[in-house]
């Protein structure tokens, strides 16, 4: 695969469905606020993104790191455990969006790795992940910053830790305590 491929499956298997699914909020929203069903389309969005890049992968014959270590699967329970203490029921479905956030993210930057330089992918895949997560907040430039830098480090740490469950665990954790701090989500 040459960079040319790699940027139109990056454009297929992740900035269109990321617009499709944000032109499909901002569209149903204008009619009427609705968190839940924003959320849903969000989450189906994420989903559809997942299967083409996992299914681009399986094309190429090149293996997505699925298999978790012990101890990932420990601090991805017990980050869900802090989450739900926290954040009440919601930790739950907080743990479970960011789950399907690092396995978006980084399903397409494993596509991209195995063609374009690591400063490329998190150049093509941060912005978007960024933009995904705009919501009018109190801190919006430290929120804009902290989840922007989070998706820089995770694409990096992905090179370095194969592991999306340890990565989904910290996701967790520091999307939790922003969320109780009123810098990630609407206060």
């Amino acid at each position: 695969m040459n960079t040319v491929d790699a940027v139109l499956l990056w454009l297929i298997t992740y900035a269109i469905p990321a617009i499709i699914t944000g032109g499909l909020v901002v569209f149903f929203s204008r009619r009427r606020i609705n968190a839940r069903r924003d959320a849903f389309i969000i989450h189906a969005g994420l989903g559809v993104s997942i299967l083409a890049n996992q299914y681009a992968l399986r094309f190429f014959g090149w293996n997505f790191p699925w298999q978790p270590h012990l101890f990932s699967v420990v601090i991805l329970a017990v980050s869900i455990v802090i989450a739900i203490r926290m954040l009440g029921t919601f930790g739950l479905w907080y743990a479970l969006s960011a789950f399907l956030q690092q396995l978006t993210l980084l399903s397409v930057s494993f596509l991209l790795l195995q063609t374009l330089p690591l400063l490329f992918v998190v150049l093509l895949v941060v912005p978007i992940f960024t933009i995904g997560h705009a919501q009018k907040v109190q801190h919006q430039q430290m929120r804009v910053l902290m989840i922007s830098l989070w998706g820089a480090a995770s694409i990096a740490l992905f090179t370095v830790i194969p592991d999306v469950y340890l990565l989904a665990a910290l996701h967790t954790l520091l999307g939790t305590i922003g969320i109780r701090r009123s810098m990630v989500y609407p206060s």
